[in-house]
């Protein structure tokens, strides 16, 4: 048995077409209550909204709500495939990837370069290192030499 979805009534606020479940009228405080969710996320604005209990707020505010979203939605979606299909849109997007691939080539050159620059201050480190031992071998060498003529010429 398949269930079937109940039948809605639309109405136009906003210029959106609002569902409503369609054995409900909307109260006119529901439908200024709609026109006001709908102004305020339509301007991205926030809203303070107030009505007596049992005036259908909740209802007011999922149907308008759920307007708006799936329309956002639609109207994003038709966005997309316009700008699939124009030129310009797909020019702009080549470059913006070629600027990224001109950007991650620079910073592989940029780590390059930190690269061969750490290597060469080893490479420095390490001659400063050698010079230093071959300077300690010499003064040693040489305090050696001048301990034995010492001894000699003590002798």
């Amino acid at each position: 048995m398949e269930a079937t979805r109940p039948m809605e009534k639309s109405y136009l606020i906003m210029g959106y077409n609002v569902e409503f479940p369609s054995n409900k009228e909307p109260f006119p405080a529901q439908f200024a209550l709609m026109n006001k969710v709908l102004t305020a996320l339509k301007t991205k604005q926030h809203a303070l909204l107030e009505s007596p209990t049992g005036s259908g707020k909740t209802l007011a505010l999922l149907c308008s709500i759920l307007t708006f979203q799936k329309q956002f939605l639609l109207d994003q979606v038709m966005a997309i495939k316009k700008n699939e299909n124009d030129p310009k849109f797909q020019e702009q997007e080549t470059k913006k990837e070629a600027q990224k691939a001109q950007l991650r080539a620079l910073e592989a050159q940029k780590n390059l370069m930190e690269a061969r620059e750490q290597i060469e201050q080893a490479r420095k480190q390490r001659q400063e290192i050698e010079n230093n031992e071959m300077n300690a071998n010499r003064i040693q060498e040489s305090t050696t030499e001048t301990v034995q003529k010492e001894e000699q010429d003590k002798r």
